[in-house]
């Protein structure tokens, strides 16, 4: 006969990170951290719309399905051959940034979350078992607001830097 008792299930943990009121906060950063992890994603995106020369319907087939790390280090290598060395000296220090929170924000939201009652909360990862993180709300806030600062600064970056951009010469008729 099949267990039907819920409370003994190895999920419980799970259920009760995501609905316990203790874990409310942590609960609500994450679902931060993944919507403002999208506007860091978008604002590299545009970025390399913008080197390429692509329009959205264009460089959405091209680079709208990467995943971010892969995204990241395709246009971390068009900008190195799109921008001269100042500019570069500029935008390389965002492209390492984004490597970090990118590496911080998956050991956090692809966890597998552990718990006990009156026990900080564990993040292991899910293919090695290995910790790698223990996370409080605050914790998860500040990573919050360095994803938003960066994706600000990428923004930023392409409104200024965007007329350095060299032009794609058009096909000839």
């Amino acid at each position: 006969m099949a267990n039907t008792d819920k409370t003994s299930t190895p999920f419980e943990s799970l259920y009760a990170f995501a609905h316990r009121a203790e874990y409310q906060g942590l609960v609500k950063a994450l679902g931060e951290l993944t919507l403002n992890f999208s506007l860091l994603h978008y604002a590299v995106e545009d970025l390399a719309y913008k080197m390429t020369g692509l329009t959205f319907s264009k460089g959405s087939l091209i680079f709208g399905q990467m995943m971010f790390g892969t995204l990241r280090e395709r246009a971390q290598a068009i900008a190195k051959d799109t921008y001269p060395p100042d500019t570069m000296a500029t935008l390389a220090p965002l492209f390492v940034k984004a490597k970090d929170v990118n590496q911080r924000r998956n050991n956090l939201v692809h966890a597998l979350w552990l718990t006990k009652e009156g026990s900080p909360i564990h993040a292991f990862d899910k293919h090695t078992l290995n910790l790698v993180a223990t996370a409080t709300s605050e914790q998860v806030t500040v990573l919050n607001k360095e994803i938003v600062e960066l994706a600000d600064q990428f923004l930023s970056f392409k409104a200024t830097y965007y007329h350095e951009v060299i032009e794609p010469i058009p096909p000839s008729s």
